[in-house]
C-alpha cells in the first residue's frame, strides 16, 4: 500500500484529527509519542514539523523510512526541552500503569513549549483505574476539553475519552 492509500483508509478508519488540529499552527512542532508504525505521524507530517517516538527499533526504522526526525528513545530519556507546540498520545498510555504515566506526562511538560497541548487518548477503565484528571491537574495541566469518541477500531472496544491538556504555569498551582 502507497503513502496516499494509507492516508486515505487511515481518514476513513480513524482521523478525527480535528479537535487537536484546532490548537496547531502550520509552523506548530509535533510528538507522535509511541507512534507504532506512524499512522498519525503520516497524516501530520505534511502539516507540522513531525518529531515520532518509538521503543522498539524495528517500529522506529520503519517508520524512518516516512518520517525524517523518527527517533528509537525513551521519552524519558530524551533531552526534549521547549521543543513542542503539542503532543499526540493515542492509546498509548492504555498500556501503562499509573507511575509511568505520572514520570512521561512531567517529562511531556518540559517537553512542550509554553501554552503547548497534549491530545491523550485514552480508555475510561484506565481514566478510572488512575484518576486520570487529578493526574493531569497535579503535573500542571489544564483539562481544555474531555469527550468520548466513538470507536471504528474494535482490536480495543471498550469507551475511549478524548482530553486535550493545555500545559500550564508551574507558579498557578
Amino acid at each position: 500500500m502507497n503513502k496516499n492509500d494509507f492516508l486515505s483508509k487511515l481518514k476513513s478508519n480513524n482521523g478525527d484529527y480535528s479537535e487537536f488540529e484546532k490548537y496547531l499552527e502550520p509552523s506548530s512542532t509535533v510528538l507522535d509519542y509511541q507512534a507504532g508504525y506512524g499512522r498519525d505521524s503520516l497524516y501530520f507530517n505534511d502539516k507540522y514539523d513531525v518529531s515520532a517516538i518509538n521503543l522498539d527499533p524495528r517500529l522506529a526504522s520503519e517508520l524512518s523510512k516516512n518520517v525524517k526526525k523518527s527517533f528509537c528513545v525513551d521519552i524519558r530519556e530524551s533531552h526534549f526541552m521547549n521543543r513542542f507546540n503539542a503532543i499526540w498520545v493515542y492509546e498509548s498510555f492504555n498500556d501503562h500503569d499509573a507511575d509511568l504515566i505520572k514520570e512521561v506526562l512531567d517529562v511531556m511538560y518540559i517537553a512542550l513549549k509554553k501554552d503547548g497541548v497534549i491530545q491523550v487518548n485514552m480508555t475510561l477503565d484506565k481514566i478510572n483505574e488512575f484518576n486520570f484528571d487529578n493526574m493531569c491537574l497535579e503535573r500542571h495541566f489544564e483539562i481544555l476539553s474531555k469527550d468520548e469518541v466513538a470507536r471504528t477500531n474494535l482490536v480495543n472496544p471498550h469507551a475511549n475519552f478524548r482530553y486535550i491538556l493545555k500545559r500550564g504555569s508551574l507558579l498557578s498551582k
